[in-house]
């Protein structure tokens, strides 16, 4: 068999390893992708510009085309994949915006709407990274293949030993420190000096915008004792260290997302966050926002807040109750094995 690949967003990585671990052993793929791809460059793995023209150049010569989502301008080309449709997987991370678009006033925006409605209707085969995406798909739209690909389920768990002297909850904050999350009820519970001796955070992602370093910036200049933070690229190995050490992985973020023509994505619904993959890779118990609609395979293991006095009552009764954490981890872990057993391989589970 041989793949052609389109992959231009340096944080899919995760992504991009789930899907070529499903390619046959025996293919050839060409990967048309950025420079922080070609470190996959491999016998079985050719690496080329990203580039969709190319990729189209070359169509005729592939069992199977995937191409991740793209927008802007690049939209364009699609149509032009029209003869091979049925070879042709497309990735759709923002779901609405290719089943429902809204039809914006602005010339851009309209362009950008009309465009999707016209590959979404013509075209027959996607991947989503969601389950509830895979479910909202099937339900929303007719004669159209829908495939649950996961963004990532490949980290390392291991156990990390802690400090006896620590009996903190070690709780992880994934992600760039932007404004697509909130840190307010975070600060309000390092402001207060009686979790000091109880709760230990660590946030795992450089500034991003200017809300980020203003949130850094608050950090340093009251200097707590119990929290880290970093202002610039984090290892690998330093980043699974602090994973792999977490009680819980904590993320808040507004339920919906506004793309940049307008559109109202509902996470979890129509978007997913790479948080609920983390809750799975790493087999973690995790606090998340009231009202998220998150995969059912993560239900057993959330606790759900929704102000500073919830989440402050949340972190008090685990860390007096720890055997709930040890129960939440192993919900975790036969959770990652269900979800991990819904997966589509899309070489295999293929539908003309």
């Amino acid at each position: 068999m041989k793949v052609g690949i389109y992959f231009f967003v340096r944080t899919h990585s995760s992504f991009l390893d789930e899907l070529l671990a499903q390619v046959p052993d025996d293919s050839e793929v060409d990967l048309f992708c950025t420079n922080s791809y070609k470190h996959l460059k491999s016998n079985k793995v050719n690496i080329h510009p990203v580039s969709l023209f190319k990729l189209l150049f070359k169509a005729n010569s592939y069992d199977r085309i995937i191409i991740d989502e793209v927008t802007g301008r690049y939209l364009f080309w699609l149509p032009l994949f029209l003869f091979w449709r049925q070879n042709t997987y497309l990735v759709l991370h923002n779901l609405k915006s290719w089943i429902k678009p809204v039809f914006f006033s602005t010339v851009s925006g309209f362009l950008n709407s009309v465009l999707r409605r016209i590959i979404f209707i013509a075209f027959k085969h996607y991947i989503v990274v969601g389950t509830r995406m895979k479910s909202y798909g099937e339900t929303h739209s007719k004669n159209k293949n829908f495939y649950f690909v996961p963004f990532g389920l490949s980290a390392k768990c291991c156990n990390v030993i802690k400090s006896e002297d620590d009996e903190r909850l070690f709780i992880v904050v994934p992600g760039t420190v932007s404004s697509r999350r909130k840190y307010e009820w975070i600060l309000g519970v390092l402001d207060d000096y009686t979790f000091e001796s109880k709760v230990y955070f660590a946030l795992l992602g450089k500034p991003g915008d200017e809300y980020g370093n203003r949130i850094i910036k608050y950090i340093k200049e009251r200097e707590y004792s119990n929290i880290s933070i970093f202002e610039s690229y984090i290892p690998e190995n330093v980043y699974n260290k602090y994973m792999n050490k977490a009680d819980f992985i904590l993320s808040d973020f507004d339920l919906d997302y506004k793309t940049l023509y307008g559109q109202i994505e509902t996470y979890g619904e129509t978007k997913e966050t790479g948080v609920s993959f983390l809750l799975l890779s790493y087999e973690k118990p995790g606090l998340l926002p009231e009202g998220f609609q998150y995969m059912e395979e993560l239900n057993t293991q959330i606790a759900s807040f929704d102000s500073l006095e919830s989440l402050k009552k949340i972190l008090s009764e685990f860390s007096s109750k720890r055997d709930m954490i040890y129960k939440l981890g192993e919900k975790a872990v036969s959770n990652r094995a269900l979800l991990a057993s819904k997966v589509d391989n899309i070489f295999i589970d293929f539908k003309y």
